[in-house]
């Protein structure tokens, strides 16, 4: 990814909760599959003998958060940190976990995590973001950070093996067409633009998404954590740890 398309995600909420009530059937069981990798990987962690500290980063509407609550209920004490760039979709997360305890929330850029928070997380989630951001080994930085020796960190990014595929089932092949040829002729003349340009793009939004090789995901994620586990879909979601 070339730049972050931080202006539009300032003023955009990706709603998990309507995104999954309206896309196809197909694209919905790819949400819930992750959505059910993500809630299989945290339950493990869960005891009745210690809390459990766990950040949801790009929290979005909450439901990762929820279904994470949901299914920690019975296993142990689960504290749930949210953190989202746009203020308006942590309210909206608020709204959705009004009847949850042990949730707290954070308005604070992604890259900024590890001076916000003192660290101490023992799991740290974060999906459908990697492929939105332009410095990931700075964002891994930050979540190694915030983590605890052993900690857990779980997420997903779009595989570029399939993306085209997975688009044009989403959003049909003449709409997934102009997305894609928008997002290439974007990222394409972002650099030689000038000033103003650069902000409407990111403001846009039409180049915000860049799906990642396995190679690439892989050598990113080794050069941070330990432990590196991957399952391929439209996705690669994956678990990775923090040296002990």
């Amino acid at each position: 990814m070339r730049f972050d398309s931080t202006e539009y995600w300032q003023a955009n909420t990706w709603d998990r909760y309507v995104e999954v009530a309206r896309v196809p059937q197909a694209i919905k069981d790819e949400f819930l599959r992750q959505e059910e990798l993500t809630v299989s990987g945290i339950l493990p962690l869960c005891n009745t003998e210690s809390d459990l500290r766990v950040m949801d980063l790009a929290c979005g509407a909450g439901r990762i958060a929820e279904s994470v609550l949901q299914a920690a209920s019975l296993k142990g004490r689960v504290f749930m940190t949210l953190v989202d760039l746009n203020p308006k979709t942590i309210v909206l997360a608020k709204q959705n976990l009004k009847d949850y305890h042990n949730v707290s929330f954070e308005t604070t850029d992604v890259y900024d995590i590890g001076n916000v928070f003192s660290g101490g997380f023992d799991a740290v989630i974060c999906l459908d973001l990697l492929h939105h951001i332009s410095d990931v080994n700075s964002l891994l930085a930050q979540i190694k950070k915030v983590l605890k020796p052993n900690g857990l960190f779980i997420g997903n990014v779009l595989a570029a093996e399939t993306y085209a595929e997975w688009d044009r089932l989403k959003y049909g092949r003449i709409k997934s067409w102009r997305r894609r040829l928008l997002c290439s002729l974007a990222q394409t003349i972002y650099r030689p633009s000038p000033g103003a340009v650069k902000k409407v793009i990111r403001r846009l939004g039409v180049a915000r998404l860049a799906p990642f090789a396995r190679e690439h995901l892989v050598a990113s994620l080794e050069a941070y954590f330990e432990s590196v586990e991957i399952v391929t879909s439209y996705y690669y979601w994956f678990c990775a740890r923090t040296a002990q």
